[in-house]
């Protein structure tokens, strides 16, 4: 966080105030954050995952927070008139410092760089949402896990079930299954349990 704080400049008293303010949260793994005002967050440790639901209560990742990474959590407390439902998962356990949005909405008033940063924030996560939305109308699916896989597997390993790919992409299981089982025939994977090799993708 101290990182992050250099970069604006702020004055002593308002450093003191943030120190005083300043919460550091553990999170165990697949905890779900209910709170819509938390601030901004800082990830410290573990892994965070965005996600909106679909009217058929279908999960679509957005966008991942890994350690180090910055957000806005959530926009209706720091950006006024923009207000959007996104839920907040923990992936694995987490370590989080947060500057509650009260204390962050002061800071944003006052510092016009921690404003600009703040709006280069949210740009970034509604470009996110709209190519998101883009590849759950007009994306095959087949092409949606291949992409997946590729983007977030590391030494082409991929530790994930069925269920939680399908919730990653919006879709039903089955389907999922299906494609990943014809993919497997094809050569370009091996499916173990939880946990999907790439081969030839």
């Amino acid at each position: 966080m101290e990182n992050f704080l250099s970069r604006f400049e702020i004055e002593k008293q308002d450093l003191k105030l943030i120190q005083e303010h300043l919460q550091i949260i553990s999170i165990e793994k697949d905890f779900k954050v209910n709170d819509k005002c938390l601030g901004f967050i800082k990830i410290l440790k573990g892994e965070l995952r965005a996600f909106i639901l679909t009217p058929n209560a279908k999960e679509i990742t957005l966008f991942h927070l890994k350690e180090n990474d910055e957000c806005i959590i959530c926009s209706e407390c720091n950006i006024d008139g923009i207000s959007y439902d996104v839920f907040i998962q923990s992936t694995q356990n987490t370590s989080i410092a947060i500057i509650p949005s009260s204390i962050f909405q002061i800071l944003k008033e006052k510092y016009p760089k921690i404003n600009n940063y703040v709006l280069s924030l949210i740009t970034k996560r509604f470009n996110t949402l709209i190519k998101v939305l883009e590849q759950a109308l007009f994306t095959p699916l087949s092409s949606r896990i291949c992409n997946f896989l590729k983007e977030n597997a590391s030494n082409n390993t991929l530790k994930i079930t069925h269920e939680a790919l399908a919730n990653h992409l919006g879709s039903a299981r089955e389907a999922v299954s299906r494609i990943l089982k014809e993919l497997e025939k094809e050569g370009k994977i091996k499916l173990e349990r939880s946990k999907i090799i790439l081969i030839s993708l």
